[in-house]
């Protein structure tokens, strides 16, 4: 006959690791199936037979999925993206980061805590052990590895991003090494005398009224002549993952930095401006820095990596015509990097008179439609700039603006938010070139890849060079290639309909 007493005395302390083992999962970015469950569960029954093997083996496996759970369930699994954009984030960055992360999120973190705690006092207790020899206990971990490795998923995944990620900073250090790769390119006679290339922040583009938004926030591109694309996918869902394939000639889907846009104006004899608004950080810790660092002329307004504060994109303005203003011979290229949208978005606003809303839940996607018209008015700002040096200097001009990705919606407590994510939200972005000598609007809608984007950028600064394909984005000539972002979750994320809640 069976004892239930003793079969209660077993279960009871494994049904504190089922609980525990359901939040895991879920808030680790993952789907846990039946038989991920019973493997954690099994992972721990066999390391509590031992005090020490639950110190150096359940233990750690607890803290880290305890400790990742915030930002798993903010933002998904531990993928090469966030890794990278960890290494490549600043002290002000993490801070903005962690407000936020939802309080529920630290409460599955303590919850994971708690339950693996009762656990073991209880296993100690009432002295349970589910496994009575060492030789077995070490077999069936190991068996339990090879057979589901469930317990070791979060582990394995971060070590194997994180290795990911160090490969490609050892690969950055050796960017000074490849000064000639391009070779030496040729620049067709035709063409303008500067390009400036404007990189926008979390910018999705069904929030752009130029796209179709109900709320006017785009009115300088709503009305100016140029080519205005809807179809353009970015290469990545956060800024590292894809500016560092958007600003390089990539293959595999993997970034070759040697091949960098900045390089290849250089190759040309164009010269290269950088500025910034996105932190500095180090010469080597971020992609998109180090290819900054090849241009001949660099200012970022956040020098300071840890101590860096919250600058306006309005403040690149006079560095810009100042130097637009430069005495120049030759072609120039000036890349200009925002701050646009970014995280904590209300904070990007705070200098501009944007959207207010009656509703709390949806202040923060007023802040964002506002920061959108900002970033219009910046685009301007920038246009007129060019214009006044074509009115005093004759050089003539051309403009590109596209955004480094898009955002997906979040609920935090009763307020609807935006955040990374890894939707088809995430990598829609807009694409628009304005050029001095245009006299009329087109709107184009055709798939354009962002692997494809220093072809393109080549080809519109009229750049021949061997490595290049011609490569019209502004063309109506859809990409037949799958791109990255093709295959995101087709999820219903659209944009959300503030205009009724504005404030009279």
């Amino acid at each position: 006959m069976f004892d239930f007493k003793i079969i209660f005395r077993y279960t009871a302390p494994l049904l504190f690791i089922y609980a525990a083992a359901d939040i895991m999962y879920k808030t680790a970015g993952y789907h846990a199936s039946s038989l991920e469950k019973l493997s954690i569960i099994a992972f721990y029954a066999a390391v509590s037979s031992y005090r020490l093997s639950f110190y150096l083996i359940g233990l750690p496996v607890t803290l880290l999925y305890a400790a990742y759970t915030p930002i798993g369930y903010t933002f998904g699994a531990p993928t090469y993206q966030y890794i990278a954009s960890i290494f490549s984030t600043n002290a002000n960055e993490i801070s903005e980061f962690a407000s936020i992360i939802p309080l529920k999120s630290w409460i599955y973190s303590l919850i994971i805590a708690g339950c693996v705690s009762i656990f073991w006092l209880l296993v100690r207790k009432k002295k349970i052990s589910y496994i009575r020899n060492k030789c077995i206990l070490a077999l069936c971990v190991t068996l339990l590895y090879f057979i589901n490795p469930s317990p070791y998923l979060l582990l394995e995944t971060a070590l194997s991003s994180s290795g990911q990620v160090k490969a490609e900073m050892e690969a950055l250090e050796k960017m000074s090494d490849f000064n000639d790769s391009w070779g030496k390119s040729r620049v067709l006679p035709d063409g303008y005398d500067d390009y400036v290339l404007i990189i926008g922040e979390s910018e999705r583009r069904d929030y752009m009224h130029k796209y179709g938004y109900a709320i006017p926030n785009t009115p300088f591109i709503d009305k100016t002549p140029g080519k205005v694309v809807d179809g353009l996918l970015s290469a990545g869902s956060n800024t590292v993952a894809s500016l560092r394939l958007m600003l390089t000639l990539p293959e595999d889907g993997k970034p070759r930095y040697p091949l960098n846009v900045i390089d290849l104006a250089r190759s040309a004899d164009i010269y290269t401006y950088w500025i910034s608004n996105q932190g500095y950080i180090g010469e080597h810790d971020s992609p998109v820095t180090a290819i900054a660092n090849r241009a001949d002329n660099m200012f970022f307004l956040k020098s300071g990596a840890y101590n860096s504060k919250p600058t306006s994109d309005y403040q690149l303005l006079p560095i810009l015509k100042a130097k637009v203003g430069n005495e120049a011979k030759g072609k120039r290229l000036f890349v200009v990097h925002l701050y646009g949208s970014h995280i904590n978005v209300c904070n990007r606003v705070k200098d501009f008179d944007g959207f207010s809303v009656i509703k709390d839940e949806y202040k923060y996607i007023s802040c964002y439609v506002s920061s959108i018209k900002k970033t219009d008015s910046v685009v301007k700002k920038i246009y007129d700039t060019m214009k006044e040096s074509q009115e005093q200097s004759g050089r003539t001009f051309s403009m590109v603006y596209f955004s480094d990705h898009g955002q997906i919606h979040h609920k935090d407590n009763k307020e609807i938010r935006l955040r990374h994510g890894d939707t088809a939200y995430a990598y829609s972005v807009p694409l628009i070139k304005i050029s001095s000598d245009d006299t009329k609007q087109f709107n184009i809608k055709a798939k354009k890849c962002g692997v494809n984007f220093v072809n393109g950028l080549g080809t519109w600064m009229g750049i021949k060079n061997d490595h290049l394909m011609h490569y019209d984005l502004f063309s109506e000539q859809s990409d037949s290639a799958t791109c990255i972002g093709s295959k995101a979750p087709e999820l219903e994320d659209s944009a959300i309909n503030i205009e009724p809640y504005l404030s009279k």
